[in-house]
C-alpha cells in the first residue's frame, strides 16, 4: 500500500461486532480460471469454439457478417468472403455480384447488378441497396450493424444461433455459460458450472480462484437493541473451496491465499497458530481471550473450520467475536474473495455484525470518509434479521459511517442460523478518477450484488 492514491487491494479483514472495525482474512484469489472450453479474454471468460469476438483464441475477432465455428471464422450463409470481409454481393456497390466489382458514381447495386436506382422494397444507404429488415450492416437503419454471432431478423439484431440469447450485445447459450446461466448475467459463483441452465457444484474442490473458506469469521458480534444484550451465538467459516472434498490442494495458480485450518489441531486457536496461518499479524481481537476454536466432526463444513464465539451479554469487539487484518503481497486492481459461514442455529442477529472482505490502503472507517488518496473498506455484514450487505467505504459514500450495497439481485439474500453459506467478493479498482469501478457478490452461488460505478482513487493516482 502506497500513501498516493495508488492503492490496490491489499488486505483482508476480519470483524467484529457492528460498532467495531476490524480486518480478517480469507481465501483470496485473481479472477477464477474459466470452465472447460473457455479461455480468459481480458478478465472475462469466452468460449473461442465460438464466440466472434474470440475466436479460437482471445482478441481474434471474425469479420462483420461471420460466424465462429470450431474456433474458425466463416462468412454466414448468402455472404462471400472478399478478402477478410463477408460481403452480400447482392447489394454490396464495391462487391456487386461478385467480390471486386465496384459499381461507377452515382450507380446503386441492387440484385447483384449496378444500376440507376433500387428495387421496390429496398433502401439505399450510400450506394447499397438494402433490405433493412435483414441487412446485417444496416438492420433497420442504415449504418446499423450487428454485432458478431448475430444476425439482423426483422429489422433488429438477434442471435443467429437458435436457443441462444443477446446478452450484452454478444450472444450465449444459457444452458452452459457459466456468465449468462439460465439468463443474461446470471454469473454461476466459484467452484460452479452451468448445466442445463443451472450453476451446480463441480465437485472437484472449486474452479479458478476459488479460495478457500477461509478465514476467520468475525462479524462482529451482534450489537444489542436498546438495552438488550447481544445473542449468545457462534460463527463457524472455513470448509472447502467448492464441492465437497476439502483442502487447499490442488487450487489453481491464480489463488493468492487459501486456509482450510486442516493442519491446525482442534480447541482452543493459539496466538501461534494465528502468526502461522496469517502472516503474523500486527494486532488482533478475541484469539488472546480464547474467543476462537477450531473445530471437526459435525461442527465444521469438512475437515476442520474456524469458530468464533459470541458469549452472551457481550457488546462490541472487545466483550465478542475476533478481528485482524492480513496484508496482501504484491499490488492488484482486481481480487475475488471466497468463504463459507455458517451462524449457529438460534442465532440472533439483533443489529448487525461486520464479516470479512477485502480492503485498501489505510483502510477508512470509524467514520472517516475516504478522499480517494487514503483507501477504502469493502468488507460484509449482517443487518437485522440476516440481510446481507457489503459495508462501504469509498470515496463517494453518502453516510459518514459508510454506505450499505444491499445484496437484492433476484431477492434479498439473507444468512439463515444453522445452515453453511458460501460467499464470495469481487473488487476491481476504478480508473483513477472515472467511476468505473467494480463490486459484485455471489451467494451461495447466485449473483447477488453488482456495482459498475463505484470510485475508490481519485483522479491523477496510478
Amino acid at each position: 500500500m502506497h500513501a498516493s492514491p495508488r492503492f490496490p487491494l491489499i488486505a483482508l479483514l476480519l470483524l467484529s461486532a457492528i460498532a467495531c472495525e476490524g480486518p480478517a482474512a480469507d481465501s483470496l484469489a485473481a479472477p477464477p480460471a474459466c470452465p472447460v472450453g473457455y479461455a480468459t479474454c481480458g478478465g472475462t471468460c469466452a468460449a473461442t469454439a465460438n464466440d466472434p469476438a474470440n475466436c479460437g483464441q482471445c482478441g481474434l475477432a471474425c469479420a462483420t457478417g461471420a460466424a465462429c465455428v470450431q474456433g474458425t471464422c466463416s462468412c454466414q450463409p448468402g455472404l462471400a468472403a472478399c478478402g477478410t470481409s463477408c460481403m452480400d454481393t447482392t447489394s454490396n456497390a464495391t462487391n456487386c455480384g461478385a467480390c471486386g466489382n465496384v459499381c461507377p458514381a452515382g450507380a446503386f447495386c441492387s440484385a447483384g447488378v449496378c444500376g440507376s436506382s433500387c428495387a421496390p422494397g429496398e433502401t439505399a444507404c450510400g450506394q447499397d441497396c438494402v433490405n433493412l429488415a435483414a441487412s446485417g450492416a444496416n438492420c433497420g437503419a442504415c449504418g446499423t450493424v450487428c454485432a458478431p454471432g448475430t444476425a439482423c431478423s426483422g429489422g433488429g439484431c438477434a442471435c443467429s444461433t437458435p436457443g441462444q440469447l443477446t446478452c450484452g450485445g454478444a450472444c450465449a447459450n444459457p444452458m452452459v455459460d457459466p456468465l449468462n446461466c439460465g439468463a443474461c448475467n446470471v454469473v454461476c459463483g466459484l467452484g460452479l458450472t452451468c448445466t442445463g441452465g443451472q450453476c451446480v457444484t463441480s465437485g472437484s474442490g472449486g474452479t479458478g480462484g476459488t479460495v478457500s473458506t477461509g478465514g476467520t469469521v468475525s462479524t462482529g458480534g451482534t450489537v444489542s437493541t436498546g438495552g438488550t444484550v447481544s445473542t449468545g451465538g457462534t460463527v463457524s467459516t472455513g470448509g472447502t473451496g467448492g464441492g465437497a472434498s476439502s483442502g487447499c490442494a490442488g487450487l489453481a495458480a491464480s489463488v493468492i491465499y487459501c486456509n482450510d485450518f486442516d493442519n491446525d489441531p482442534v480447541g482452543t486457536y493459539t496466538a501461534s497458530n494465528l502468526a502461522a496461518d496469517w502472516g503474523a499479524p500486527a494486532w488482533n481481537d478475541g484469539v488472546s481471550k480464547g474467543r476462537v476454536s477450531v473445530v471437526t466432526g459435525a461442527d465444521a463444513f469438512s475437515g476442520r473450520s474456524l469458530r468464533v464465539a459470541y458469549p452472551q451479554g457481550g457488546v462490541g469487539p472487545t466483550a465478542g467475536g475476533a478481528q485482524w487484518k492480513m496484508p496482501i503481497s504484491g499490488n492488484h486492481t482486481e481480487l475475488f474473495l471466497t468463504y463459507r459461514v455458517r451462524f449457529a442455529a438460534g442465532f440472533n442477529f439483533v443489529l448487525g455484525g461486520k464479516l470479512p472482505g477485502l480492503v485498501g490502503g489505510t483502510v477508512p472507517s470509524g467514520g472517516n470518509k475516504p478522499n480517494g488518496t487514503d483507501g477504502f473498506s469493502a468488507r460484509m455484514m449482517w443487518r437485522t434479521g440476516g440481510a446481507a450487505v457489503q459495508y462501504m467505504y469509498y470515496m463517494d459514500q453518502v453516510s459518514n459511517y459508510g454506505d450499505d450495497f444491499d445484496w437484492t439481485l433476484a431477492g434479498q439474500k439473507f444468512f439463515q442460523p444453522g445452515q453453511w453459506h458460501r460467499v464470495e467478493h469481487r473488487i476491481k479498482m476504478n480508473t483513477p478518477g472515472v467511476a468505473n469501478g467494480i463490486v459484485e457478490g455471489w451467494f451461495d452461488g447466485t449473483k447477488a450484488l453488482s456495482r459498475t460505478n463505484v470510485r475508490f482513487r481519485a483522479a491523477g493516482g496510478s
